[in-house]
């Protein structure tokens, strides 16, 4: 191997042995719980570090920038839930072409020359390397070679239906929250800082908060939502509008989140906020008047209150992933 490294892990204690995933793990959902839960069964069991290397970015993005993967989590929320999950180390690569052209042998050989690693745990769909030639088969070869256990877990489902980040991600572009949400194992939320948009909500009563959202970030289809938005470390009922605000003509036609925060009139500008989807109210429509529109925003209003009301449930999901 290169002595210049395609995937540096920084470990100083080499002696700390691990119990390692690989994986995007974007969105940290159900199936990704179920696997990383085996992991930390295992390192608990054996004595062993629990341990994740993801993926920056996709290595669909990267290998086909035209048909770029959006995301479900940041990879710092990403790191965040993984760690409140239970993993002790969270090795962040960045997935380039060269990691690409890696056989998986070059791959776990380089893990091998930085970390103790003693047990590999992958799903039965997993594959590694260039073309996908580390099969779960192969990895278990490699494996014995390499001085390291293979486990390989079963593919968990939900109600029939397959859990992955791919299918969640079309869920969510059809407006489908309840599937989406179940399968992620909490509400999928989008997090962004407020920044300052044309005004129009003020004016009609319902001031909103203009989200800067991070860039690939999946948004969920256009149309209006109950939400809950989690501000400065406290939760508030919310309603969010997804779309181009169809009813009004700006120079500047552009494609916005903006989230009404119910009974609350503080300066949000400048501020994080993370917006959580609880329920679909309707989609965009095109109002002959002001007046119209702020019927139909207190209708909203209503509307999202009762959905809050019957359909919110604060929880815990896995270990210390929490449902707001």
């Amino acid at each position: 191997m290169s002595s210049s490294r395609q995937l540096p892990l920084n470990v100083k204690e080499k002696e700390e042995e691990f119990c390692l995933s690989v994986g995007v793990f974007d969105g940290l959902h159900l199936g990704h719980q179920y696997l990383l839960g085996k992991l930390l069964e295992v390192a608990d069991d054996k004595g062993y570090t629990p341990g994740v290397i993801t993926f920056k970015h996709h290595p669909q993005t990267i290998l086909y920038p035209q048909k770029a993967v959006p995301q479900l989590t940041t990879l710092e929320k990403r790191i965040r839930l993984l760690r409140e999950f239970g993993i002790n180390y969270v090795f962040p690569i960045d997935f380039n072409l060269i990691i690409a052209r890696m056989s998986a042998y070059d791959f776990l050989e380089e893990i091998c020359e930085q970390i103790n690693l003693k047990s590999l745990i992958i799903g039965s769909d997993f594959a590694l390397g260039r073309d996908r030639q580390g099969t779960a088969k192969v990895l278990q070869q490699l494996g014995v070679e390499l001085g390291f256990a293979v486990d390989v877990v079963g593919q968990k489902t939900a109600q029939d239906s397959n859990i992955s980040s791919s299918n969640i991600r079309n869920l969510l572009k059809k407006g489908n929250l309840d599937q989406a949400n179940s399968l992620l194992g909490r509400y999928y939320s989008i997090e962004g800082e407020v920044e300052r948009g044309e005004g129009v909500g003020g004016t009609l009563g319902y001031p909103t908060a203009n989200m800067s959202i991070p860039e690939n970030c999946l948004v969920p289809m256009d149309g209006i939502y109950a939400t809950v938005s989690l501000l400065d470390g406290r939760r508030y009922n919310s309603i969010t509008s997804i779309g181009e605000r169809p009813t009004f003509e700006f120079a500047d036609q552009k494609h916005v989140v903006e989230t009404y925060i119910i009974d609350f009139n503080e300066d949000l500008y400048g501020k994080v906020i993370e917006t959580f989807f609880i329920e679909w109210i309707r989609g965009q429509e095109i109002f002959a008047s002001k007046d119209a529109l702020i019927a139909q925003m207190k209708v909203d209003s209503q509307s999202a209150m009762t959905i809050l009301q019957k359909k919110y449930q604060p929880e815990f999901v896995g270990r210390g992933v929490i449902i707001p």
